[in-house]
């Protein structure tokens, strides 16, 4: 391959990244943060069955925290627009990201922690 084949080849997934997949990274970065440090902690072999319970209810309850507070969600879209500025991403709001900002309320009453997703 050519040096300009490469660099034609290297933007084309760039181009794909917009707005949507920006916020969409940075809240998987925050959840699978928070999970990767519980599941480090229950893997350890020295780990008891009372503390395990008690790190995963931690857990579930600072993730239901972070559903039910406006503040994650205003802090996830600064940071979503500032790195999009930084990377020169156009910070447009598609139909779908709209859509779900106007139904936050509605989101939040469901509850993710159950078998699957029923209102509250």
């Amino acid at each position: 391959m050519t040096a300009p084949e490469i660099v034609v080849e290297a933007k084309a997934p760039l181009a794909q990244i917009d707005f949507k997949f920006v916020v969409l990274l940075r809240l998987f970065c925050d959840l699978l943060g928070k999970t990767r440090l519980v599941s480090e902690q229950l893997r350890a072999v020295s780990l008891d069955t009372a503390k395990a319970v008690e790190l995963v209810q931690n857990l579930t309850e600072c993730l239901t925290k972070l559903c039910l507070t406006d503040d994650f969600t205003d802090c996830l879209f600064e940071q979503a627009e500032a790195q999009s500025r930084d990377c020169d991403i156009e910070i447009i709001f598609s139909d779908t990201v709209r859509r779900s900002r106007k139904n936050l309320q509605k989101v939040k009453q469901l509850s993710c922690f159950g078998d699957s997703w029923s209102a509250q």
